[in-house]
């Protein structure tokens, strides 16, 4: 089974530990959004994180499971935000929301479960994805 893990839930494992036998699931295949590693890489402010983030990316990286980004899928994203109802317009102006739809469309496009603590936001997102597993950690 493919799965892509949202920055969340990394920052939880780095974090408090949390996680730890659904990301070391032998069971799964693994593969990262290049949106999460950005993410993380945005986050890792320590020596300590910086070096986990490049130990995770270099696995990723090693295995060409990195989730990069078409023109489609830009237009594909674009459109989705065009979409978004008037009552959740203030949304989009969230950098991680709009990095959320990302992330889904990562998933979607491999047809993987997605895993993220983001209930709220992904709730939302996955109307727009007909058929996108999205697990709620």
């Amino acid at each position: 089974m493919k799965v892509i893990f949202d920055s969340n839930i990394y920052i939880s494992w780095i974090r408090d530990n949390q996680y730890t036998d659904l990301l070391l699931n032998p069971y799964t295949l693994k593969y990262m959004s290049a949106i999460v590693l950005m993410e993380l890489w945005a986050g890792a402010k320590n020596k300590s994180n910086a070096l986990i983030v490049e130990k995770l990316q270099q696995v990723y990286l090693k295995t060409n499971r990195i989730i990069n980004f078409s023109t489609n899928n830009y237009i594909s994203v674009g459109k989705i935000i065009s979409e978004i109802p008037n009552n959740l317009k203030s949304k989009i102006t969230i950098s991680s929301f709009v990095n959320d739809i990302f992330i889904a469309q990562s998933a979607y496009n491999i047809g993987a479960n997605l895993y993220t603590e983001n209930k709220n936001d992904f709730e939302i997102i996955r109307n727009y994805f007909k058929g996108l597993k999205i697990c709620y950690c």
